[in-house]
């Protein structure tokens, strides 16, 4: 997966403004720099706000000025239009295919700006042809597929929120991050259909022959002793493991001791 292009409709700064990341090189890695005030910030919270509805990289959202680009809310103010609006595309390719996530949200075009409910659709272009997205379930999906909300900060990197990438939770997140990319859940969740269709099958036999009914809970019965004995057998090993470190520190104290 490799984010291929950024729209920027009337966000903040940015009226009208299109980024395309050509891949220049065996390394696809993009450093954007520019004087304070720049628009740095902003364009990585368009790219949030676009994805997940956030602007992560704000500070205080609530205590912020609107989204809406300020001049062209006074322009539709001064034109007597009724509405202006927001929109941020982020284009990713991948699997010979391009997905296009957007987010667009309308303004009162007044002083007070009233914000809209903002629409997310997805758009996935293939060689078979388009599929328009818009249920917010399947969107969800393909971006923790894709681009999963938790490590969102090693897709798009902010030099200046550094301590950001050395919170001590941030392991468990990449792991449930990988976990959601390699769709390991999905091998979990056809295992335990698999394993209540067998379970139906097995009911529904015992139901013809008793003799198949009393050897399925008898069978039942042996599978939680054995998973019984599993989970006291990595507890033992989990207390054997702690004893040799305990044994060890032992020995390291009385080694040093002098003995008569």
């Amino acid at each position: 997966m490799r984010i291929e292009c950024v729209k920027i409709n009337n966000f903040r700064q940015y009226k009208n403004v299109e980024f395309n990341f050509d891949r220049k090189g065996p390394y696809d890695l993009h450093i954007i720099l520019g004087n304070n005030g720049i628009g740095k910030t902003n364009l990585l919270n368009a790219i949030s706000w676009c994805l997940y509805g956030k602007e992560s990289h704000l500070g205080n959202e609530k205590r912020a000025r609107k989204r809406i680009n300020s001049t062209v809310l006074e322009e539709a103010i001064s034109k007597g239009n009724e509405k202006c609006e927001v929109k941020v595309s982020v284009t990713i390719g991948v699997d010979n295919k391009h997905i296009t996530f957007e987010r667009t949200q309308e303004f009162k075009a007044n002083k007070e700006a009233f914000e809209f409910k903002p629409t997310f659709i997805v758009t996935v272009m293939a060689p078979s042809g388009n599929d328009v997205i818009t249920d917010s379930e399947r969107i969800d999906n393909l971006l923790k597929q894709y681009i999963p909300e938790d490590i969102k900060e090693y897709f798009f990197f902010d030099g200046e929120q550094l301590d950001k990438y050395f919170i001590s939770n941030q392991g468990e997140k990449i792991h449930q991050a990988i976990y959601n990319i390699s769709q390991v859940n999905l091998l979990d969740s056809m295992k335990d259909r698999l394993g209540k269709v067998i379970h139906d099958f097995q009911d529904e036999a015992g139901s013809k022959n008793v003799g198949i009914k009393q050897l399925n809970e008898k069978k039942n019965s042996q599978e939680a002793c054995v998973l019984d004995l599993k989970n006291r057998i990595s507890d033992c090993k989990r207390q054997i493991s702690l004893a040799e470190s305990e044994i060890t520190i032992c020995n390291e104290y009385l080694s040093g001791k002098d003995w008569c």
